[in-house]
C-alpha cells in the first residue's frame, strides 16, 4: 500500500510542476503576442519553386497562391545580404527575374510570404546557380570527325563524333553562299546522326561555334569561341578510271609479259585494281631471261606529264592481289625536272606504306613538299635483294592539296 501511495504522490507532483512550467512559458510569450494566437500565412511549396539559371541572373517562378492575405514574397540571398520584394496576385502564378548582375555562384534563395498587416509565413529555400563569362570561357567546340565537300553541288557535309555533353545543344555555322557570294549564318540543333549539311556552300572555309545550356531550363544561351576551319581537298592529277595521257620511261626495258601485264604504259593508265595491269622492272644484280641489269644500276621510272603541274603527294599502288612482299619496292626517292636533264630532289628515302607488310596490298599515300614540275622521276632505293627477280607497281598517282 505504501508503495502505491508513494507512486501516486510522485506522479501528482510531476503533473503540478509541468502545469506550473507551461503556465510560466505562456506568460512569457503572452507578453510578446498579447492575448491573440500565433498566426502564420501559407508558405510556398518548395517542390514547386522553379529557379532557372541565366547569365548573371536567374528567373524564379512558383504556382498560384490561394491565401488572400499574402501581398508579397520576400526573396533573400547571399546569406541575407541581398533581398527583393515580389508582389503576389491571388490565384495567379508568380515569376520574377533577378537582373542584378549576380556574380557566378551557387545561391540559396530564401522565400517568405508577407501580408499588409505584418503577418508572415515560414521561410523556405531553393538552390539556383548563376553562370557568366568564367563559365563561358571554358566552353569548347565539338571536334569534327570528317567533312565531305561536293564541289559539283556546292554542298559540305560535316560529321561530328558521338556527343557526350548534354549541355551542348547545337552548332552555329557561317559560310559564304555560292549563289551570290554573301555570308550566311545558320543554327543547327543536334541531330541523331551527328551530321549537318551546308547547302549553297562556296569555297573551302567556314566558321563554327557551339551553343550551350548549362541547365536544361536555362534562360540564356552560352557559346564557345568562333573557330575557323579550312576543308582540305585532295585532288588526284591522274584519277582512277581515267587514262592520264602521260608517258613513262624506264632506264631498262620493262618485263612485259604475254599475259598482258608488266608494261610501263600500265603505270599511269588509271587502272589499279586488275592483277594483270602493272609495271614490272628487273631487280639490279639479278639475271632474268638472260637479261642482266648491273647490281649498281639505278632503276625506277620517269613520268612526263606534258606540262608543268603542281603536286604535293603521291599514291602508290602495289600490284593488285599480289601478297608477295619480295615483289614490292620498299623505299624510293622522288625527283622533279622541267627539262628532263637536271633533276631536283623533292624527297629522298621515302618508305612506301604497307610495302613490307605481308598480305593483300593497301594503297599508300605519301606527302611531299609542294612542287611544280613537268617530269617526275622515281628511283627505287630499297627492296628485297634475296628473293624474286622483279619489282612491281600497279599505279602511280600524283595529287595536289587545296
Amino acid at each position: 500500500m505504501k508503495k502505491k501511495l508513494y507512486t501516486k504522490i510522485i506522479g501528482f507532483s510531476l503533473l503540478l510542476i509541468t502545469m506550473a512550467g507551461c503556465g510560466a512559458m505562456d506568460e512569457t510569450y503572452k507578453d510578446l503576442r498579447g492575448d491573440s494566437p500565433i498566426v502564420y500565412l501559407g508558405k510556398l511549396d518548395v517542390s514547386t519553386i522553379v529557379v532557372q539559371s541565366g547569365r548573371e541572373r536567374v528567373k524564379i517562378s512558383w504556382p498560384a497562391l490561394y491565401d488572400p492575405r499574402v501581398e508579397y514574397t520576400k526573396i533573400t540571398w547571399a546569406n541575407g545580404t541581398r533581398e527583393t520584394d515580389v508582389p503576389v496576385t491571388y490565384g495567379k502564378p508568380t515569376e520574377v527575374t533577378l537582373n542584378t548582375n549576380l556574380p557566378e555562384a551557387l545561391y540559396d534563395f530564401v522565400f517568405q510570404n508577407f501580408s499588409s498587416d505584418g503577418l508572415s509565413s515560414v521561410a523556405v529555400s531553393s538552390i539556383g546557380e548563376v553562370f557568366g563569362n568564367t563559365y563561358e570561357s571554358y566552353l569548347r567546340n565539338r571536334n569534327i570527325a570528317s567533312i565531305n565537300l561536293n564541289k559539283a553541288e556546292n554542298i559540305a557535309t560535316i560529321t561530328f563524333p558521338v556527343l557526350g555533353d548534354s549541355t551542348l545543344v547545337g552548332t552555329e555555322v557561317r559560310w559564304t553562299k555560292q549563289s551570290d557570294g554573301t555570308p550566311t549564318t545558320v543554327y543547327f540543333a543536334n541531330t541523331s546522326d551527328n551530321r549537318i549539311v551546308l547547302n549553297n556552300f562556296k569555297g573551302q572555309d567556314f566558321e563554327y561555334r557551339c551553343r550551350f545550356l548549362p541547365t536544361p531550363n536555362a534562360i540564356d544561351d552560352f557559346y564557345s569561341q568562333w573557330a575557323s576551319y579550312h576543308i582540305i581537298v585532295k585532288t588526284l592529277l591522274n584519277p582512277a578510271g581515267t587514262p592520264s595521257g602521260w608517258t613513262v620511261t624506264t632506264p631498262y626495258s620493262d618485263m612485259g609479259e604475254s599475259n598482258g601485264g608488266g608494261y610501263k604504259e600500265q603505270l599511269v593508265d588509271g587502272i589499279a585494281n586488275i592483277a594483270t595491269n602493272y609495271l614490272s622492272l628487273r631487280k639490279p644484280g639479278r639475271v632474268v631471261d638472260a637479261y642482266d641489269v648491273p647490281a649498281d644500276a639505278e632503276t625506277g621510272f620517269t613520268i612526263d606529264m606534258g606540262e608543268q603541274k603542281t603536286f604535293d603527294y603521291f599514291v602508290w599502288h602495289h600490284r593488285y592481289s599480289n601478297v608477295t612482299v619480295a615483289l614490292r619496292a620498299w623505299t624510293v626517292s622522288i625527283y622533279g625536272s622541267n627539262d628532263n636533264i637536271v633533276f631536283d630532289e623533292i624527297k629522298s628515302n621515302v618508305n612506301i606504306p604497307s610495302a613490307e607488310a605481308a598480305g593483300a596490298p593497301v594503297p599508300g599515300t605519301v606527302e611531299l613538299p609542294s612542287s611544280t614540275y613537268q617530269y617526275v622521276k622515281v628511283v627505287y632505293v630499297r627492296w628485297d635483294t634475296n628473293n624474286s627477280n622483279s619489282i612491281q607497281v600497279s599505279e602511280f598517282q600524283l595529287g595536289v592539296t587545296e
